[in-house]
Order: C-alpha cells, then sequence, then structure tokens
C-alpha cells in the first residue's frame, strides 16, 4: 500500500499504486484524486490515468476476470521521485510477462506529464501485437461527451452504451486487431468516426480537463458512458489504448502524454493562440471565429442541461471573449479584419429541434453589428460570414432516428460539400469589405434559382 499527495500550481494530485486503503477499492492505481484549486472536489471517480488492461484479443477474452485486469491485479511498486513527480513499476506480469514503468509529473500551472514504457519479456502475446488500455473514470460531469478533431472539424463523442463503438482510430489507422475471444470489450468496438489530431477534451463543471499525446501512432480514443454500468450511470470513463503492432523481447517501448485541467474558456489562453500566432507568422491581418457546435435536435425542454450550457459556452461566450482579445490586438496593431461564421437563426429563421443553436447564432449577429458601430472611424472592421448549408457533421449528425431521412431532399438542393464552398469563401475574405459587410454563399436568389432547376437530382451527402 503506497500513495502520496503532490501539488504545484493549481492541481493537487494523490498518485499511488492498486493496493486497497481507507475503503479504496484494490486494484486501482496511477492518479487516486485530482483536485483543482478552489475546487476541492475530485475530477475522478475511483481513478483516473489508471492502467486497466494488457490484451491480445485471445488470452484476456477467456473470461478470467484476472487476466482481463491483469495490471490491477498484481503489484505495483510506489516511488516517490520528487516533490511533483512518482513512478508505478509493475514487474512482469504472469500471463503476458510484460514489465512496466508509468511516470507523473505535475507541472504548474495546471498540468501532469505523463510517461509510460513497458518491456515484454516473453513471446506471450497470441495475435502478435500488444494492446494496452488506461481508463479515467470521471465524477459526475453534467456533459459525458468526449471533443476531438476529426477531418472535418470539431466532434461532440458521447456512446450510448458501454461496448458501443467505443474506440476511435486515428485516420490513418488500418491495422486490424484479430481476437478470438467471447467476452465483449471496448477495445474490439469500433466507432466509424477517425480522430486527425493526437489530443481529446471533455467538460466538468467549470473546468475542462484534456488529454494530449506525443503521437498519433498506436493512440486510440475510448469511451463509455457508464464506466460499463447501467447507461443511466452518472460516471463515464474517458480512456485511452497504446497498441503496438509487432514487438520484438527485452524490446522497450513507450509513449508520452500531457494532462491539463484547468478552467475552460480563461481569455488568457486566447492571447496565448494571437501571440504565438504573431511570433510564428508576424501580424495578424484576419482572424475568423468559426468555432460552433450544435446539441441533438430535440425540443428545448427535451435537451440535457449540459448540451445547452455547452453550446452556449462555445458559440457565443468563447466567440465574445476571442472578439475583445483580437479586437484590443489588432487596434494596437492599426489594422485587421474579424470575420463571426454565421448560421442557421442568424438571418431570424427558425426550426423546430434547433432553439439553443438557432438562438446563439441570432444573437452573433447582434455581436457582429453592433461591434461594427463600435470601430466605426477605426483601421479595423468586422464582418459576417455565412456559408449556407455545408457538408459537415454539424450538418448531418444529432437526428433522432429516421429524421434525417426526411430532410435528405432539401440537402440535396441546398447544401454544398466544404471543398466547393471554402475556396469561394477564402476568395472573397481576402478581397475584404467595407466594416459591417457581409459575405454571403447562399442566397435567397441562389437558393430559388436551385429549386426551380436539376440540383433536385444532386446528391452531396454520399462521399
Amino acid at each position: 500500500m503506497a500513495h502520496e499527495t503532490f501539488q504545484a500550481g493549481d492541481l493537487t494530485a494523490v498518485i499511488g499504486d492498486n493496493e486497497d486503503y481507507d475503503k479504496r477499492r484494490y486494484g486501482y492505481n496511477g492518479i487516486h484524486r485530482l483536485a483543482y484549486k478552489g475546487r476541492p472536489a475530485s475530477l475522478f471517480g475511483v481513478a483516473g490515468l489508471n492502467f486497466e488492461h494488457i490484451f491480445d484479443g485471445e488470452q484476456d477474452l477467456r473470461g478470467d476476470t484476472k487476466v482481463f485486469f491483469e495490471p490491477r491485479n498484481w503489484p505495483m511498486t510506489f516511488k516517490r521521485i520528487s516533490d511533483t513527480e512518482a513512478e508505478l513499476h509493475q514487474a512482469e506480469t504472469p500471463t503476458f510477462f510484460l514489465e512496466s514503468w508509468t511516470r507523473f509529473k505535475l507541472v504548474a500551472p495546471h498540468y501532469i506529464d505523463f510517461t509510460f514504457r513497458c518491456k515484454p519479456h516473453q513471446h506471450a502475446f497470441r495475435n502478435g501485437y500488444i494492446g494496452l488500455f488506461w481508463a479515467s473514470y470521471i465524477h459526475e460531469p453534467e456533459n459525458k461527451s468526449l471533443y476531438f478533431r476529426d477531418d472535418k472539424g470539431w466532434v461532440q463523442f458521447n456512446t450510448q452504451f458501454h461496448n458501443d463503438q467505443s474506440t476511435v482510430r486515428h485516420v490513418d489507422d488500418k491495422l486490424d486487431l484479430q481476437s478470438a475471444g467471447t467476452r465483449p470489450s471496448l477495445f474490439q468496438n469500433l466507432s466509424t468516426i477517425r480522430y486527425t489530431d493526437p489530443f481529446y477534451f471533455g467538460y466538468s463543471g467549470d473546468h475542462v480537463y484534456a488529454l494530449m499525446f506525443d503521437r498519433s501512432e498506436g493512440i486510440r480514443f475510448t469511451h463509455s458512458p457508464s464506466s460499463g454500468g447501467l447507461p443511466s450511470y452518472p460516471n463515464p470513463a474517458w480512456d485511452w489504448q497504446f497498441i503496438i503492432p509487432k514487438y520484438e523481447v527485452l524490446q522497450e517501448y513507450g509513449y508520452r502524454a500531457r494532462v491539463v485541467y484547468r478552467e475552460k474558456c480563461p481569455r488568457e489562453e486566447i492571447q496565448k493562440v494571437w501571440d504565438f500566432a504573431v511570433h510564428t507568422h508576424g501580424p495578424v491581418d484576419i482572424w475568423i471565429n468559426n468555432a460552433g457546435m450544435s446539441p441533438p435536435r430535440r425540443n428545448l425542454w427535451e435537451l440535457d442541461p449540459a448540451d445547452i450550457d455547452a453550446t452556449l459556452d462555445l458559440n457565443l461566450r468563447a466567440v465574445l471573449h476571442g472578439c475583445a482579445v483580437v479586437l484590443e490586438r489588432m487596434l494596437a496593431q492599426g489594422k485587421g479584419a474579424l470575420w463571426n461564421m454565421e448560421g442557421l437563426g442568424s438571418n431570424g429563421m427558425t426550426r423546430p429541434g434547433l432553439t439553443t443553436y438557432g438562438t446563439t447564432k441570432r444573437a452573433l449577429t447582434y455581436v457582429t453589428d453592433s461591434l461594427a458601430g463600435e470601430l466605426a472611424g477605426t483601421p479595423v472592421t468586422v464582418h459576417h460570414l455565412s456559408p449556407g448549408m455545408v457538408v459537415t457533421d454539424l450538418l448531418t449528425q444529432g437526428y433522432a432516428d429516421g429524421d434525417l431521412a426526411g430532410y435528405k431532399k432539401i440537402f440535396n438542393i441546398l447544401a454544398d460539400r466544404v471543398e466547393t464552398v471554402t475556396p469561394w469563401l477564402v476568395d472573397r475574405i481576402l478581397a475584404g469589405g467595407r466594416n459591417g459587410s457581409r459575405v454571403a454563399w447562399l442566397t435567397r436568389r441562389k437558393a430559388l434559382w436551385r429549386f426551380m432547376t436539376a440540383f433536385r437530382g444532386r446528391d452531396v451527402l454520399t462521399p
């Protein structure tokens, strides 16, 4: 039994091995508790960054729980390295003969650096690959979703059931993991969604938790809405895997990751993005507020309150803070153009199921018009950017079963693919315009013309 408390910057963490203590369950290891300054409740339930499974798709799936959870059940040695750093060592395990070292280092103001190394001592993995799995059990977040980027933009990922399309692979991950066992597992249940950038994040109250990896090779994201329980269980699991496709005995393998746990949407972070861009590329002449999301298409009273809050936070609050930072910097440098991305609702149009999203976009129109008045007479301008209907996840996801089919006819008439709209928008943005102007791809005249012509025969939804 070994665990100690570490503190750096805004974070306090209890790091420990897999022994039980003080009514704490045996097996869970890694970060036992993680608290942020002024928020004493732990982000994690039983544990976070918890080494959960070693798997080869066969021995782990035969029904023996001790094999399935071998990292939990084989002893670990805890070592305090410094006031901010600790290491867990696990000698070669009895089934897979894998030795491992895991380091956790708290870094001010709100980071934990994670380093993992392992060494196979025998050819014990029957399908030729080494599979490793970590679990972070999040304590009752209002929003159970993970967020990451795919090749079209931001994805809000929230599985409905445990072992249901749970694992997200990188766009270049072509490895097919062979398995012969009968026990269902998260690593076997693959999502059709692919990520592009090796990091994800989620929200817990007024804080954001992010996990960033030093590579995409071998890294797979995994989500459970209930940590293995019923869907109504309040604690999701925000997990990941590291896959070693081929291995040599006594060769070391590993990777690094960084945890970020902090208050969400601080203006200082936006300033850092600006400062980095200026330092790397010179003055920023054009800034586009493009990030956005929409909750599921349901009546307002049927929505999860957390989905409403997340949409307001990203689509409106983050935009206001972004505008404030960018305009202050542009005025100081004596030039610049800010573009705010519109969407359904910007012109007052309403649609059932889009009350929250449409409200944010209607508000954004007011923000842009008001800023144009505040910037009058300055060398900085602000503009509306209206892309129309573009085929992205924001347009095609979030519908109740069967509802999307009813919209496909309209989408095929009015919508366009990203590669069609983007070059046109870029040309207009670069050309600039008067303060307060609008660039719109899908005008009323264009929409009417499409309804009256052969655009009815288009199919923009099929790749």
